[in-house]
């Protein structure tokens, strides 16, 4: 039961962890292609709640896939879209990288602890939740680009990418949106994302 409760309590914090660490360097790079804003703008790009998408929150827990709610932003050059998707897509990247370097060096340390001190059952449950909490940062990052990459949903940064290369285009996807939505639906209901996944943490965790 403890297990359980840690296991529940790890997705939820590495998948607000995973949606702040993914949306606040786009809202940085905007501030700053964007020197004009106000001090305060400049400031509430760091509440975390405002990049949490309840309803991406759910799927996380539920599916190992979701998304993230972006800044305010009011975009009106292909520059900035174009900088902000692919900075939106590379964050995801390097904190998978990031967590997966880190639990590498978790596995290590542990390793050579237990070779001197002997192991508690406070600390197996310690070292469970660490493990699984960093396992699930580096593999919802994962998720996070690939939703992203795949998805042509206005906000995210595919869509994004899409407003740099042709606005026309872009403003099409708010016309399809709910059947974006329903492709989106769909491929999580036959488990797309987790299969991607599945192989990805068996060569990485293995």
């Amino acid at each position: 039961m403890l297990k359980e409760i840690l296991k529940f309590l790890a997705i939820v914090l590495a998948a607000i962890v995973v949606m702040y660490l993914h949306e606040v360097p786009k809202s940085i790079a905007y501030m700053h292609l964007n020197p004009l804003q106000n001090a305060q703008n400049k400031k509430s790009i760091y509440k975390i709640r405002q990049y949490i998408d309840p309803l991406g929150l759910i799927f996380f827990i539920i599916a190992f896939v979701g998304f993230s709610r972006p800044y305010a932003y009011r975009i009106k050059d292909k520059k900035t879209n174009y900088i902000l998707g692919i900075v939106g897509l590379g964050s995801t990247l390097v904190v998978a990288l990031l967590f997966y370097s880190l639990h590498q060096t978790l596995a290590v340390n542990l390793s050579i602890y237990t070779r001197f001190f002997s192991e508690t059952e406070a600390m197996r449950q310690l070292y469970y939740f660490l493990e699984f909490f960093i396992r699930c940062i580096v593999l919802l990052s994962i998720s996070l680009f690939l939703v992203n990459l795949v998805i042509p949903f206005p906000s995210f940064n595919i869509g994004l990418l899409i407003a740099s290369k042709s606005p026309k285009k872009y403003f099409a996807l708010y016309q399809y949106e709910h059947f974006i939505k329903l492709f989106f639906i769909i491929l999580v209901a036959f488990n797309f994302f987790t299969i991607l996944l599945r192989p990805i943490e068996e060569l990485l965790f293995r």
